[in-house]
């Protein structure tokens, strides 16, 4: 009797969490679709004003009188503000107070189409926009076991076998594991068991991996150079999972440096739309632009919630 009494316990428990996790689905969806729906309305009114390649945001809020008011740090002297106010004055009875509407706008010069994007939070939360990965001790004790592992295990006979004159690189995935990308052979001095875990970085509360890469290693400082140290020269967010071995880079700005084959911009909006060639083949860019859309890579944990061109780069 007391086992039926607790099974018919958990039992009604599993029953209200799959209800409760039912509703909470729907209120977000119906959240979501009424934005969306409030995008699509504003948008041919930012579309006229914004200039291509130019990004805009209008955020409001219910005020204690139940009148949509603009809120602080917005573009409303960009827009035509009667005729917006009067949109959103129409959706009132749907807002909540105590709560901010944020839409993002951005005009793309290639495509020429305004893409928006949205969000609801809490008034007077700030959002943590990134913490930098870090290696236990810093980030010298990593390049130091690096130079004493290359050091202690070359081969003096074999100098010139060696890649100098490239850079090591290597990425660190969201769980903060290290993993060397095999583009110069030095790399196969270092035991990997001598490096420790790091703490990935974060953006927008999420764990990103992430790819860095060292100065080019100059052989004659290396060698001759008691004082020399092997320096970090640039670090870059990453799409995952890699394609064909490799790390899929990416950057809302151009990267002037790396010897990458393959570039292609895209619109980040939800999503990645208007890809463009800006460097390699159209084979090889067209291979990445599809093995990027069938993995239908998130990258809100990656940029801010403006929409805008970024940049994807592969060796």
């Amino acid at each position: 009797m007391q086992l039926t009494s607790v099974m018919h316990h958990l039992y009604m428990k599993a029953i209200t969490f799959i209800i409760l996790n039912f509703l909470t689905c729907v209120c977000f969806s119906q959240s979501r679709s009424f934005m969306e729906n409030l995008e699509h309305e504003l948008n041919p009114i930012v579309h006229q004003v914004l200039e291509k390649d130019r990004k805009l945001k209008l955020i409001f809020r219910l005020d204690s009188l139940n009148e949509v008011q603009f809120y602080q740090n917005n573009d409303r002297n960009k827009v035509d503000s009667q005729q917006v106010k009067l949109i959103m004055q129409s959706k009132k009875d749907s807002l909540a107070k105590n709560k901010l509407y944020e839409f993002y706008f951005f005009r793309d010069s290639i495509s020429d189409t305004t893409f928006s994007n949205s969000e609801i939070s809490a008034v007077g939360t700030f959002e943590l926009y990134g913490v930098p990965a870090s290696y236990p001790r810093g980030i010298n004790a990593l390049l130091n076991v690096l130079h004493t592992e290359i050091s202690a295990n070359m081969d003096k006979d074999r100098i010139d076998y060696y890649d100098w004159g490239k850079a090591i690189s290597f990425m660190v995935d969201k769980n903060g594991k290290l993993k060397f990308i095999k583009d110069n052979n030095l790399i196969s001095l270092v035991d990997s068991t001598k490096v420790k875990k790091w703490q990935p970085a974060i953006k927008y509360g999420r764990p990103v991996p992430q790819y860095y890469t060292t100065e080019p290693i100059n052989k004659e400082k290396f060698l001759f150079e008691n004082q020399y140290r092997i320096e970090l020269y640039s670090s870059y967010d990453l799409l995952s999972p890699s394609f064909k071995g490799y790390p899929i880079i990416i950057s809302d700005d151009l990267i002037a440096e790396g010897n990458f084959q393959t570039i292609v911009s895209f619109v980040n909006a939800k999503g990645l739309f208007e890809p463009h060639l800006i460097k390699g083949t159209t084979k090889n860019a067209t291979e990445l632009i599809d093995f990027i859309k069938s993995n239908g890579m998130e990258l809100s944990s990656i940029f801010s919630h403006f929409p805008g061109r970024v940049y994807v780069y592969y060796k």
